[in-house]
């Protein structure tokens, strides 16, 4: 939780879908409650104009193992 922001996303930029998935599915199976509203404006918010999810190395490439991630969440 130290690394969640105001806005209830976890990470910082284009790789703000993947840390906030990541987290988030942690959070749940430790069974804690998330920010339901918060946690899928930030996932909508990080697809790729392909339609999946990336890391924030490359902001238009998306990858199999991020949007694996993202998926889990949903």
């Amino acid at each position: 939780r130290k690394t969640q922001g105001a806005d209830g996303a976890f990470g910082k930029g284009d790789g703000t879908a993947r840390a906030t998935a990541s987290a988030v599915v942690a959070l749940l199976r430790l069974g804690e409650k998330a920010d339901r509203d918060a946690t899928l404006k930030t996932l909508n918010a990080g697809q790729r104009k392909s339609g999946g999810f990336g890391k924030e190395e490359d902001p238009q490439a998306s990858e199999l193992e991020t949007s694996y991630r993202v998926m889990r969440c949903y």
